[in-house]
């Protein structure tokens, strides 16, 4: 299937559809593939896209099976990632600021208890996960800006 088609597929199921998830998710197909559409890909690359589009089966889904859908384009996204290191706008922010908030709760409570017992846990664990947050927000942020220069966000 190419992209160019599967552009006009979901724009026809996105005329025909009146469920609001539904209509979402097929935005995001169509946003998905005219990004992939607007890049330069390599001929080599477009055939592997166009072949793993094919293998999909798009069409044979039912319209109404918004699970199926969703699936797909979680595989796809993945493939996508793998193969040719796309990502989504923001993807390494969200990462890294999970990350950090993570990190940032654990030291934060470690360094709680051992400074001040039972109020040092809950002032640690708030400054921790802070603190945590916005480094994984600042480190995801640079992180995305390099993608974007790389031309690798779709």
């Amino acid at each position: 299937m190419k992209i160019q088609s599967t552009i006009d597929f979901f724009k026809h199921l996105l005329l025909t559809e009146d469920k609001k998830s539904q209509v979402k998710l097929y935005r995001c197909y169509i946003s998905t593939f005219q990004s992939l559409e607007n890049k330069s890909l390599s001929d080599e690359q477009t055939i592997l896209i166009e072949n793993k589009l094919e293998e999909y089966q798009l069409k044979s889904i039912n319209s109404s099976d918004r699970k199926q859908f969703k699936k797909i384009h979680r595989k796809f996204a993945n493939f996508l990632k793998e193969e040719f290191s796309f990502t989504k706008k923001n993807h390494y922010m969200n990462l890294f600021m999970s990350l950090g908030m993570v990190f940032g709760q654990s030291l934060g409570m470690s360094f709680g208890l051992i400074f001040g017992g039972s109020n040092g846990l809950a002032i640690g664990l708030s400054t921790g996960t802070g603190i945590g947050m916005a480094l994984g927000m600042a480190y995801g942020t640079q992180k995305d800006k390099e993608a974007k220069e790389k031309n690798l966000v779709l």
